[in-house]
This record gives C-alpha cells, structure tokens and sequence, in this order.
C-alpha cells in the first residue's frame, strides 16, 4: 500500500500546478488560506495535508483534489460468485486470444 505521505506530495505538487494556472500568487493564497505567505511556503515544503487543507484548497482553486486521492486509493470491492466468474472468463478469453495470436 502506498504510503499516505506520498499521496500528499502529489496533491501538494499538483496544488502548485493548478495555483501556477489559475495565475495565484503565494501572498494571494495566504489570504484566502488566512495564513501568512511563510506558513503557504511551508504548507508546500511539507509532507503532509489534512483533509480539511485539501477541502479549502479545492474550494480556492476550484478543483477537485479529492479526486486524485481517490483515484490513488485503490480498493477491491467485494464480489458476487457470477463477477468472479465472469471476471476469471476474460482472463481465460485474453489468454486464449494471446495464444491464437501467437500461433501455438
């Protein structure tokens, strides 16, 4: 499992992306953040947010950074016996197909 702390760095990273993009500055994201512009440097040489940083970020930049925490968390859903099966079936079916292309 991927560490939290690297899943903040990315959101931090892609924060000073989107911040570039939309044309803020440092002092001006202190001031929405009600941080001084010291504390918005340090927030972006840290290694970790909490959720509620990453909520008010989304709101500033109008972007949606749980998204990329979600898409990052990987979760394998509970399924039904006819998933599994049609699930082990397309594998079957690629294999299948892989060796028909191959020519064995």
């Amino acid at each position: 499992m991927e560490k939290v702390e690297n899943i903040s760095q990315e959101i931090l990273t892609l924060a000073k992306k989107v911040m570039l993009q939309r044309g803020l500055t440092h002092p001006q994201l202190a001031k929405k953040l009600d941080l001084t512009v010291g504390s918005v440097h340090k927030m972006f040489q840290g290694k970790q947010l909490s959720l509620e940083r990453v909520a008010e970020l989304s709101l500033i930049f109008n972007y949606n950074f749980f998204v990329v925490l979600a898409e990052r968390l990987e979760f394998e859903e509970p399924k039904s016996k006819e998933q599994k099966r049609i699930y082990e079936l397309e594998i079957e079916n690629r294999t299948l197909i892989k060796i028909l292309k191959d020519g064995h």
